[in-house]
């Protein structure tokens, strides 16, 4: 099952930031995520009268002994009907699909950060969804692939689209990477408000980490206990990954695919 776990995220969340980034691609992201609708009813189905479970973890740099290790925080204990997981990716497979099949272009040259921006805050609400529902880890994590934070699943390729959708409408540089470091902050602006006000409430979720007692200071090389929800614990768990660290990965990486595309185009002319 883990392979058919895998294949879900990758169509969920890849298939509309594909049709965000061409138009050449909405037809075939459409048809992939209709049919990852179709096999997510058939899970609800099949898990109407069982119950699912999911332990959700946050990987961060920690003491084992006298060695720094990536660490498994247990930060929730969710559990959840199991054909309710499937229903909600089955609504979201079946709206982007709607979406992209109906994609109009004058949008997308006009707004070209518009549909990025929300395909990255909705799949960031997808994910959290599907952790509060107990979905596979490899569907609620994002890959489960510490240290990224299973939010760059949905964050990460909404960006890209977002970046070649710019370097497609300006010519010059500058303008691209003015308004993609605008984007970027505002994919990521409302993971760290919602961190602070799940630690705060324990909502559970990767993002509440009220659990979380000690790290490894990366500075000191020393352990570093926290109080349970102090501002040093939100600084270094959800404050600086969401709104430093995290951004300047997507920055970076989306910035260059934005300035290839850029020269691209220029030689092309």
């Amino acid at each position: 099952m883990e392979f058919l776990w895998t294949t879900l995220a990758l169509s969920l969340f890849l298939a509309p930031a594909a049709a965000a980034m061409s138009p050449r691609a909405t037809r075939g992201a459409a048809a992939v995520l209709g049919l990852s609708a179709a096999i997510c009813a058939i899970l609800a189905l099949r898990g109407a009268s069982s119950q699912a479970a999911l332990q959700v973890t946050h990987s961060f740099a920690a003491f084992e002994g006298s060695d720094i290790v990536s660490k498994q925080f247990v930060t929730a204990e969710a559990s959840a009907p199991a054909w309710q997981w499937p229903a909600l990716c089955a609504g979201w497979a079946i709206l982007l699909a709607v979406l992209a099949w109906r994609a109009r272009p004058e949008i997308r040259m006009n707004w070209p950060t518009a549909g990025p921006l929300l395909l990255a805050w909705g799949g960031s609400a997808m994910l959290l969804g599907l952790q509060h529902l107990a979905a596979p880890a490899p569907l609620a994590l994002g890959l489960n692939l510490p240290p990224l934070p299973p939010f760059e699943l949905a964050v990460w390729p909404a960006l890209l689209a977002a970046a070649l959708r710019l370097a497609n409408r300006h010519r010059n540089l500058l303008p691209v990477l003015g308004q993609l470091s605008i984007t970027v902050a505002l994919a990521h602006l409302p993971l760290a408000l919602f961190g602070t006000l799940a630690t705060h409430h324990e909502w559970g979720t990767y993002l509440d980490v009220h659990r979380i007692d000690h790290i490894a200071n990366p500075f000191t090389q020393m352990s570093t206990p926290l109080e349970p929800k102090s501002n040093e614990q939100l600084a270094w768990l959800v404050w600086t990954p969401q709104l430093v660290m995290w951004p300047a990965f997507s920055m970076l990486s989306t910035g260059g695919a934005a300035f290839a595309a850029v020269m691209i185009r220029r030689q092309g002319t």
